[in-house]
């Protein structure tokens, strides 16, 4: 479950980081993904996997890194 959650999370931010430098163009799901993250939400694609408490993006990613170390 942890190594899907992970694929999704990078395959995101690649796609993110494309879109901003250009080498992707922009989709909905892109932007909606970029607001989320740019207002400090977990992206719901995100939280999909297991039951998340109200803290934020930048939380929740610590929680998430230290989470797929231990795995």
């Amino acid at each position: 479950m942890a190594s899907t959650l992970l694929d999704i999370v990078r395959h995101d931010l690649v796609y993110l980081i494309e879109m901003c430098s250009g080498k992707r163009k922009s989709t909905n799901n892109l932007k909606v993904l970029a607001e989320n993250l740019f207002a400090d939400v977990i992206p719901t694609t995100w939280r999909q996997y297991y039951t998340v408490a109200n803290i934020s993006a930048t939380a929740w990613v610590s929680d998430f890194v230290k989470r797929v170390i231990q795995l």
